[in-house]
């Protein structure tokens, strides 16, 4: 499914490394029209601190055993355990979804 992806963003695009911002703002300001809609995922307590910092909504996936847990949680607009642990009703219950087609 990645050749559906049609931009990746890499360590080299960016000069400042996570829990700076610099990684998201750079994607964000390649996609001005969308980034009111955007959605992050990290798994880590410094990509949550990072991402909290941008207009994106904010997912921390992590279990509950992950020593930073609370405070990442705490951060994030949305956190869950696993991927498989969020569905669509979760963010369009945020109104994450408005305006989208099936």
């Amino acid at each position: 499914r990645l050749h559906t992806i049609s931009r990746f963003f890499t360590r080299e695009d960016y000069d400042l490394p996570k829990p700076a911002p610099a990684c998201y703002n750079y994607a964000l300001r390649h996609f001005p029209e969308e980034a009111e809609q955007a959605i992050g995922f990290e798994d880590s307590f410094r990509g949550i601190c990072s991402l909290e910092q941008t207009q994106a909504t904010s997912v921390f996936i992590q279990k509950k055993s992950y020593p930073l847990w609370e405070e990442g949680a705490d951060r994030a607009d949305i956190h869950a355990p696993s991927y498989s642990d969020l569905s669509l009703d979760l963010f369009a219950s945020r109104g994450l979804l408005q305006g989208k087609g099936p």
